[in-house]
């Protein structure tokens, strides 16, 4: 029920102009529906409301980072994080950050760095193992990709960590086992590679190719 939240929303903020948690949700809300100017003009109060070290701030990058603007997203979380090293929520920051820099090719190394932090913090985290298997692909080292993949996919073979272990076991010649993690991964998700493809990675040469169905 979005438009309703968005009107309580709407009108808490008409009477508190100034309710920060508030209008962090609504520019969370806003690019859920697709209102792109909507959230980056809430963000945009944010900002220059918020002290440097604010908790929302996280949150915040999260957005712009949804919303594709690296640079934003990026200060949010350098913002962020000197204060907040001992929060629960560092390595999932860490994390969206790798994951971020990994799905656009940007500052691979530094991607590698937080995907490893973030693990080290949350050795049970399936995302965090699956990020660094993406991050390790896009520096061309199949194998520390596929032991990272193999790590994600003991702990909940999710379909992104399936696809991105088939990638690393063909790149290393292990064609049936590449062919059984595509079919896993399709199965679970029928449409993966358009949704992989989507988010700027690397797909399977054979990938079928892009449906409006």
């Amino acid at each position: 029920q979005f438009a309703q939240a968005q009107a309580d929303l709407d009108e808490a903020l008409r009477l508190h102009p100034a309710l920060d948690e508030a209008l962090a949700l609504r520019a969370s809300l806003r690019m859920s529906r697709g209102e792109r100017d909507g959230a980056l003009a809430d963000l945009k109060t944010l900002d220059a409301a918020l002290p440097p070290s604010s908790h929302l701030r996280a949150g915040m990058a999260d957005v712009y980072a949804s919303l594709e603007l690296a640079p934003e997203a990026l200060r949010q979380w350098e913002l962020w994080m000197p204060s907040h090293r001992s929060d629960m929520g560092m390595a999932r920051v860490l994390n969206n950050r790798c994951w971020l820099r990994v799905r656009l090719a940007q500052d691979l190394k530094l991607a590698l760095d937080d995907c490893k932090e973030s693990v080290s913090l949350d050795g049970g985290a399936v995302n965090a193992r699956d990020s660094l298997g993406w991050a390790y692909l896009r520096l061309d080292d199949a194998a520390r990709a596929l032991k990272s993949f193999d790590a994600a996919v003991a702990i909940r073979p999710l379909p992104f960590a399936l696809y991105g272990r088939a990638l690393a076991q063909r790149r290393l010649g292990n064609e049936e086992a590449a062919k059984r993690d595509f079919e896993a991964a399709r199965k679970q998700r029928r449409r993966i590679d358009e949704e992989v493809r989507k988010k700027g990675l690397p797909v399977a040469e054979d990938a079928p190719t892009a449906t409006n169905s």
